[in-house]
């Protein structure tokens, strides 16, 4: 049984194709089950550049990281634009949006883990550039 999904990117459709998969997880109908109505159309209202945000910020994060493993400069740049997105995306969602007021004082804790880690990835590299850990 096919499950309809609902995207966080005003998607009321389930993906019909492979362009589906780059966009935003979605959170599922029985996953909302416990949302208030407020909370349903939060998750709901966000446009179409929040989620390229989002997907800049994991694609770019995943980057920085490969290149982070394999000693290279070019890390600082993906990193340093992962961190970027996510720093606009976290704070439109949870501050600009409404998110604290509607998710509540829990729902900013996974926004400050994402937060934290882009933030010692980025002290990381730059710790590695100092001590001339990475290369051209």
């Amino acid at each position: 049984m096919f499950l309809q999904r609902r995207s966080l990117c005003l998607r009321p459709n389930p993906p019909t194709n492979q362009t589906a998969r780059l966009r935003m997880p979605s959170l599922r109908t029985e996953m909302m089950v416990d949302f208030t109505e407020a909370q349903k159309e939060w998750s709901r209202s966000f446009g179409a550049w929040v989620c390229v945000l989002w997907g800049i910020s994991v694609f770019s994060g995943i980057a920085g990281s490969i290149n982070l493993l394999r000693r290279k400069k070019v890390a600082r740049v993906f990193l340093d634009l992962s961190f970027a997105s996510i720093f606009i995306q976290m704070g439109y969602t949870m501050v600009i949006a409404g998110g604290l007021k509607v998710m509540g004082p829990t729902g900013a804790i996974m926004p400050l883990i994402i937060v934290f880690i882009a933030v010692v990835l980025l002290w990381f590299v730059r710790y590695a550039e100092r001590r001339e850990w990475l290369r051209a």
